[in-house]
């Protein structure tokens, strides 16, 4: 069988329809493309262009290899083993999701998305992230020792709930920001404006030197013996 009759036969079998294959035997695809919980250990395809979303989602990947290069609407490569993104697309103009992977490192993601989805994975910092985030970025149940590497504003809600941060340092502009279940023990930070508020439930605040946010409002209770806000 040719490149090209394997090609469209991989094709029906997975009910991709509108495509069209390039001169080095990838797929542009005019719709969304669905492989959501098909028990892929690895993409059946090499992707280029994808004009709408594309799940790859509820799998076994352990590697992005033929992800398309571009993705207009979202990508989604949440719930698989992945330890890294190499090969992601270059560019998305939705939400990118990789939550619940393997994760030890956000290199390679595309430069700006709508929403940034990393939860539950082994991060231990925020290096490769999106620098710019029009909507909302969570990092929550992590390792996270740093808030180094987030972009500089948040269009929305920031999350980072549960990890290990000790510092507001790096926090980004955001609408709100939740950094409840951490090891924060001061409200010490560099400049930052936070329109909402700030969610500081189970950490260790014991004093506010240092104190720059602007800030709506404070939520927090704590360990150490600050009792006031």
């Amino acid at each position: 069988m040719s490149d090209l009759n394997n090609i469209d036969k991989i094709c029906k079998d997975f009910n991709i329809k509108n495509y069209t294959i390039t001169s080095w035997n990838a797929i542009d695809v005019n719709g969304d493309i669905n492989l959501h919980g098909d028990a892929l250990s690895e993409l059946p395809l090499q992707f280029n262009v994808i004009y709408g979303n594309f799940y790859c989602s509820g799998n076994k990947l352990t590697t992005l290899k033929g992800c398309p290069i571009k993705v207009t609407g979202n990508f989604y490569c949440y719930d698989n083993d992945l330890k890294d993104l190499e090969y992601c697309p270059k560019k998305v103009g939705g939400n990118f999701d990789c939550s619940n992977n393997l994760l030890t490192s956000l290199k390679g993601c595309p430069d700006k998305v709508k929403g940034f989805y990393c939860d539950d994975n082994n991060l231990k910092n925020l290096n490769g992230c999106p620098s710019v985030v029009i909507n909302d970025f969570y990092c929550s149940r992590n390792y996270l020792t740093t808030l180094k590497h987030t972009p500089d504003s948040i269009g929305f809600d920031f999350k980072a709930e549960s990890n290990m941060l000790t510092t507001l340092e790096n926090i980004p502009n955001c609408l709100d920001a939740y950094l409840d279940s951490n090891k924060i023990t001061s409200l010490k930070s560099n400049k930052s404006k936070i329109k909402g508020c700030l969610h500081l439930l189970d950490n260790e605040i014991n004093h506010i030197d240092g104190f720059k946010l602007d800030i709506g409002s404070v939520i927090f209770t704590n360990s150490g013996d600050l009792n006031f806000l």
